[in-house]
């Protein structure tokens, strides 16, 4: 772990280490060591907080680094997330007003109920199906040489 050798390896410019939090830390078992490293990298990530703590200047350094990552990362995927849920959100809406509508206009045109259901039916399926693709809406075929998209034409 990058945590360990920094805290190992790293020139200290304070005598100490982030290693001597602990007396005994340096006695344990590398199992011990490599899980307490692995514990700070997730913390930094997480922006919570633990008993290591950074105690020379290329620690810190390295700290600050990990944290910031750690708040891109996270940012990073509320970002995309609450992106991704909007996009849901809008497109549910748009099927939904679509819907109201039909109903608007089979109501206002006094459609009869059995035909009205057998309409809203018909949409309801339409609207979950997914039509295939055909081989001209994959715009990225355009990148291909022509003697591969041929070959790619010809399998189809």
């Amino acid at each position: 772990c990058a945590w360990f050798a920094v805290g190992r390896l790293a020139p200290s410019d304070t005598g100490e280490r982030w290693t001597d939090f602990d007396v005994t830390f340096l006695e344990q078992g590398p199992l011990y060591q490599y899980v307490t490293s692995f514990h700070w990298s997730v913390v930094q990530l997480t922006l919570g907080g633990i008993e290591v703590a950074a105690r020379t200047s290329c620690e810190r350094i390295f700290n600050i680094v990990c944290m910031l990552m750690g708040l891109l990362f996270g940012s990073t995927l509320v970002s995309t997330l609450s992106a991704s849920m909007v996009d849901m959100r809008m497109a549910a809406q748009d099927k939904m007003e679509k819907l109201r509508a039909l109903r608007r206009f089979l109501r206002e045109n006094a459609i009869d109920r059995k035909t009205a259901r057998l309409v809203q039916g018909k949409v309801m399926q339409q609207l979950s199906a997914r039509p295939p693709l055909h081989f001209g809406d994959v715009a990225l075929f355009r990148l291909l040489s022509d003697s591969l998209r041929e070959d790619l034409w010809l399998e189809i």
